[in-house]
């Protein structure tokens, strides 16, 4: 048995996690935030990961990422193209209203002065250059519209193939089992190595000057500790 610094010790656990290449077995009373997404990663990577805690939070959290995982990210994305889609349809449709606009207001010429005089040349060239200018500026900008979709809905696929992939590692290789009862300890076992530890994995940088216990386990201590836990 060893005894260790809190920082030292969640480091070296960390190491372990990250340098997993086959399994993980996490059994711990809490997890953190930084933690559980590390173990997440590791999942989708196509390490099989088993997570054992009695922290209802975040083993409902780690439940349900196969279905939410990427969620927020895919959302914005299907925000950004609808936000320029309806700019798009609004350029669309504002030299067809300069037009109608226009000839709305040579009517009302044309009724007031019953022929051709100054100002209804005036706003005829007016009316002819504003038109033109429209058509051709947001016709442009359309174009440009156009192209910034056709961007956005590539990479909203993208996105989508690679959340979907994630989501099947997830289903795939984590397995989350909640404990009805609270445990005092942690125990993580990656590959062929398993310590248990009297520190939890919900860690604080508030407690990096505790120390704690650690001990290598054996892979016998293991199983029977995971039989104790999950009878029959």
């Amino acid at each position: 048995m060893k005894v260790l610094n809190s920082v030292n010790l969640y480091n070296d656990i960390r190491s372990m996690i990250n340098n997993a290449t086959s399994e993980i077995l996490i059994v711990t009373d809490e997890l953190s935030y930084d933690f559980a997404e590390e173990l997440e990663r590791k999942a989708i990577s196509g390490v099989k990961m088993k997570v054992m805690s009695s922290d209802t939070e975040w083993v409902r959290w780690l439940e349900n990422r196969s279905k939410s995982y990427g969620l927020d990210e895919e959302k914005r994305l299907e925000e950004d193209v609808k936000r320029i889609s309806s700019t798009l349809t609004l350029y669309k449709r504002i030299p067809f209203l300069v037009l109608v606009t226009f000839l709305a207001l040579i009517v009302v010429e044309l009724v007031r002065a019953l022929k051709l005089d100054l100002l209804l040349e005036a706003t005829l060239a007016t009316g002819v250059l504003a038109t033109a200018f429209s058509f051709i500026y947001f016709r442009r900008k359309n174009k440009e519209l156009e192209y910034e979709i056709s961007l956005k809905q590539q990479e909203l696929e993208n996105v989508r193939a690679k959340i979907n992939d994630a989501r099947m590692r997830l289903s795939k290789y984590l397995s989350v089992v909640e404990l009805s009862t609270k445990v005092n300890f942690s125990l993580i076992m990656t590959d062929d190595k398993a310590i248990v530890t009297s520190m939890s994995l919900k860690y604080d940088e508030k407690e990096s000057k505790n120390l704690d216990f650690v001990e290598e386990v054996s892979g016998d201590f293991v199983k029977s500790l995971v039989e104790k836990l999950i009878p029959g």
